[in-house]
């Protein structure tokens, strides 16, 4: 899940003009603030394949998710409070017998405080009833959504590390997740005449969830590689896009483990505003 201009080729470029990227635009403030426009829109696409191979065969479902997210931005103690409403989603199931609309209803507003440095103190997330709660990314999409920064100045080729860790309990599920992320600011670039900061990003992830489906329990245990980047706008200060992709693998089973599956996949997000 990360298309665009590769990090390698652009290191080497700057390299080789012997002139920072810093020298032709300042260098960004990459800390979390209140932005120059304190509502935006932002527009999210989220497609998950899975496949699943047990004593029955393998099967392969992909999960499709489209959803707008009205968002505003007010000063906070911790930082800056975000509110986001869900203007719209859609949901489609693509599976062995066919594809189907997964109808989504989410009542309420993800809120939350954002640190500086991009830590997420929850303050309430909406609710998501159904099958849409543990198959869909809604749960934890605000602890995801925004990337870590160093909360400072940064110039190109500057790196910093973090920790996303977050939990989410519903009527039917538990998941957590616990991702360590590696980051590299690459440098500008420009988008629709805008001057942006690319920051490149990789990182090992463990997921761990229990559903209860049809009346029987089970749990899946995750583990796999993050990649990809987020553009930053400086002058807006706020986050312009962010591309992510995790390819894992493991494993559900009952809690007796009579019900071994191995289970592999990728999704790939793409969140702009």
């Amino acid at each position: 899940m990360a298309p665009g201009i590769t990090v390698a080729a652009m290191v080497t470029l700057m390299a080789a003009l012997g002139s920072p990227l810093a020298a032709q635009a300042g260098a960004p403030a990459l800390a979390y603030r209140i932005p120059a426009a304190a509502a935006v829109t932002y527009h999210a696409t989220d497609t998950l394949a899975q496949t699943f191979t047990g004593p029955g065969g393998t099967a392969t479902y992909t999960l499709a998710t489209d959803l707008t997210l009205a968002t505003t931005f007010k000063d906070d103690p911790g930082g800056v409070r975000v509110t986001a409403d869900v203007e719209s989603v859609s949901a489609t199931m693509a599976a062995p017998m066919g594809t189907d609309a997964l109808p989504v209803e989410v009542t309420g507003a993800y809120v939350f405080v954002l640190r500086p440095d991009g830590a997420v103190d929850e303050v309430s997330g909406p609710e998501i009833p159904g099958p849409a709660e543990a198959a869909t990314p809604l749960a934890g999409l605000h602890h995801q959504w925004f990337p870590l920064l160093p909360g400072a100045a940064a110039a190109p080729g500057d790196s910093w590390s973090g920790t996303v860790t977050w939990s989410h309990e519903g009527s039917t599920s538990r998941t957590s997740s616990s991702t360590v992320f590696d980051y590299t600011l690459v440098g500008d670039t420009t988008v629709a005449g805008s001057t942006l900061w690319k920051i490149s990003f990789a990182g090992q992830a463990e997921l761990t969830s229990r559903t209860n489906q049809n009346g029987t329990d089970l749990t899946t245990n995750l583990a796999g590689a993050n990649s990809g980047f987020a553009l930053w706008d400086d002058d807006r200060g706020l986050l312009h896009s962010i591309r992510v992709t995790f390819d894992y693998s493991g494993t559900m089973n009952t809690p007796m483990g009579d019900l071994p599956i191995s289970v592999q996949g990728s999704s790939s997000r793409w969140l702009e505003n």
